[in-house]
């Protein structure tokens, strides 16, 4: 059997905020002076998503 709505939503929020979190949670890296490669080993992002991080916070 399939799930239902409720608990696909439930998923897609959870993932969501997690990943929010990983963001806001490099953001404070990288004020912190942090490298992007120790930002994204810290966060579990990619250096890729970093990258694009750090180039957001700066304009």
């Amino acid at each position: 059997m399939g799930m239902n709505i409720d608990e696909i939503r439930k998923i897609h929020y959870t993932q969501k905020g997690r990943e929010e979190k990983a963001i806001k949670i490099a953001q404070n890296l990288l004020k912190m002076g942090l490298s992007v490669e120790q930002v994204a080993q810290a966060s579990e992002l990619s250096v890729e998503e970093v990258e694009e991080i750090k180039k957001k916070m700066v304009h």
